[in-house]
């Protein structure tokens, strides 16, 4: 249990995390006007196996359109954006079902969501002061 002053500070470390994340983000997509929805999609995107749209609009409370559009920004296909979308996320169609698609990751995903999650973890240990040995990367 934490005292107030270390909740405080906790929450306080958390946001700033959460905003490096966002600004690593940006930078390496090169955009500073994608929502925060389609940040978060990326977050969700399991790192192997693959996901329905039917279960990201669950998961996001999203309309399947609202879904559909950010897929395609963070594909490589989106009328949103002129120059194209990003090459995060791969869709596959579904073995079982050949009209539904299936998301996952693409190789330059996964080399995000590593730089991303070691920044996660190096500017919390920073801004916690905590040692490695305490606390171990996922």
């Amino acid at each position: 249990m934490l005292n107030p002053t270390e909740e405080k500070r906790f929450s306080s470390t958390l946001w700033t995390v959460f905003q490096d994340c966002i600004d690593l983000f940006r930078a390496e997509t090169g955009t500073t006007d994608m929502p925060l929805h389609t940040f978060y999609m990326f977050l969700l995107m399991p790192r192997s196996g693959d996901i329905s749209v039917t279960n990201l609009c669950k998961q996001l409370s999203l309309s399947q359109a609202a879904i559909s559009r950010n897929l395609a920004v963070l594909a490589g296909v989106s009328r949103i954006r002129k120059d194209g979308g990003f090459g995060l996320v791969e869709g596959r169609e579904d073995p079982m079902d050949r009209r539904h698609k299936q998301y996952c990751l693409s190789s330059e995903g996964k080399a995000l969501r590593d730089r991303l999650e070691f920044r996660m973890l190096k500017r919390t240990k920073e801004l916690m002061r905590w040692d490695d040995d305490q606390v171990q990367p996922v």
